[in-house]
């Protein structure tokens, strides 16, 4: 009996036991199916990676960010500053509208079908779309052919990283930084006025066009050249009209020219191309007369040329063979004074340079020549014994800066320098640096016999090796290359 009633109570009190957890749980699910889903939104986790396409710091007011979907997920919402929230469909990017310059953040959550919003992730980011501050360079006046520094200091919010310079609208090159100013050495060949300014960029990719300066740039009177060679021809004849020719010549251009005979002014000579003037004049009686030009040059000033003794002989000899102009200065064209009959190949015909070593100096075919003067109008007509009396000299080389060259047995082509030296382009690239592209249409062609009149320098390898400019211009006359 006492068994059976022990048995009975515990059976009891577990009943009671389980019937009571039945009601805990019974309670605890209509208590969870009242609270709201988004309570529990830490279930659903937020997007992750943000990233600014291009950085956090951007000229890009337009910037897209880019995040790593969460799982579950099924759309996000973004929020820009103290916007509101967008919805977005299930996508891993977003680009933003026009945004203004400043801090700026974006914030991205996400949501899921069942309600679920996660924590939002944002990322922080500043837009800059504005450049440097670029003042004007300095200075505004140079001299020509003389280098001179251009500096600008710019400033702004962000360090400046390159300027480059501008003259007249076209780059000429990046300036170099030093601290916070950035200079660069220029060299203006011609006078005149130019306009310059700096471009510069900072850190942020933002650029500025500086203010414009006009820059003066004055003459630079120390490397003038202003050369007035005697007039031409040396012949006339009495009571027929001459026409007298000058071509001046250097870095100066002519601007008028007047006639002088006798050292009395005969007018002003008309210009027929550039640097060439002409006019017509008539001796009345036979006989030798002094004659030159004088001419005003770009500057402004008067310079008289080198007097020329013209022989003025009678209508009644009309082929002058028994005038002749033996009194031919040194550095003048000569040749023999050709008889009425003389045909084109007569020796007469033979033109030389009389040089101030004494000596007659052969012009090796035309080609040469007209690298050192346009025409014949300067020759002097001399008599035979007068021409015998002179030794032959050294031949007359092509003029430096004139031509390239190349001998007929090599592909080698030769730029010439002065003492009749050549020096090799090791690359086409260099040839058509000094020549341009159309470099053939100053080739001249010599044959192998003539190669002993140069000297072979060393070669061209690079761009500062050669300068066409100068080399024309390291010389006066013919006599500098003998």
């Amino acid at each position: 009996m006492k068994s059976k009633a022990l048995f009975f109570t515990h059976w009891r009190m577990k009943n009671l036991l389980y019937q009571r957890i039945l009601n805990i749980t019974t309670a605890f699910a209509m208590l969870l199916a009242l609270v709201p889903q988004s309570a529990f939104a830490a279930y659903l986790s937020s997007p992750t990676n943000l990233s600014m396409v291009g950085g956090v710091y951007t000229n890009d007011t337009t910037p897209t960010v880019t995040w790593t979907r969460s799982s579950s997920a099924t759309w996000y919402q973004v929020l820009v500053d103290n916007g509101n929230w967008l919805d977005l469909g299930n996508v891993d990017s977003y680009t933003l509208w026009s945004e203004s310059n400043g801090w700026h953040t974006f914030y991205i959550r996400a949501q899921n079908n069942s309600g679920d919003i996660s924590v939002s992730a944002g990322i922080t980011f500043e837009i800059d779309t504005v450049g440097p501050t670029v003042p004007a360079v300095s200075p505004s006046t140079a001299t020509e052919d003389q280098s001179v520094t251009f500096s600008v200091t710019p400033s702004g919010e962000s360090a400046t990283m390159f300027c480059d310079l501008y003259v007249s609208g076209s780059n000429v090159g990046a300036m170099t930084k030093n601290g916070s100013t950035f200079s660069k050495a220029y060299t203006f060949a011609n006078s005149g006025s130019y306009s310059t300014y700096a471009r510069c960029a900072d850190g942020d990719n933002n650029d500025t066009t500086g203010s414009s300066r006009t820059i003066s740039v004055a003459n630079n009177t120390a490397n003038d050249t202003f050369i007035i060679p005697s007039i031409s021809p040396s012949l006339a004849y009495e009571d027929k009209s001459t026409t007298f020719t000058i071509k001046p010549y250097g870095t100066l251009d002519a601007i008028a020219c007047k006639l002088y005979v006798s050292g009395s002014n005969k007018g002003s000579m008309s210009r027929t191309s550039s640097n060439t003037f002409t006019k017509s004049y008539t001796f009345t009686n036979d006989g030798n007369y002094t004659v030159y030009a004088s001419c005003e040059n770009e500057n402004g000033g008067w310079v008289n040329g080198t007097s020329r003794t013209v022989n003025v002989v009678s209508q009644e000899d009309p082929d002058n063979s028994t005038n002749y102009f033996d009194d031919a200065a040194k550095g003048s064209l000569i040749k023999i004074a050709c008889g009425y009959y003389a045909d084109t190949a007569d020796t007469c015909k033979a033109v030389y340079y009389y040089g101030n070593d004494g000596k007659r100096h052969v012009f090796p075919n035309e080609s040469v020549f007209y690298t050192w003067y346009n025409n014949f109008d300067d020759v002097v007509e001399v008599s035979d014994d007068f021409m015998a009396s002179l030794s032959i000299g050294k031949n007359v080389t092509y003029r430096p800066g004139s031509v390239v060259v190349k001998f007929d047995s090599s592909a080698s082509v030769y730029a010439v320098e002065a003492d009749h030296t050549l020096r090799h382009y090791t690359t086409l690239s260099l040839l058509k640096s000094d020549y341009g592209s159309i470099w053939t249409d100053y080739l001249a062609k010599v044959p192998d016999t003539l190669f002993g009149n140069y000297t072979i320098g060393s070669v061209i390898d690079s761009t500062n090796d050669y300068d066409r400019g100068t080399a024309y211009y390291s010389v006066d006359s013919i006599d500098d290359i003998l």
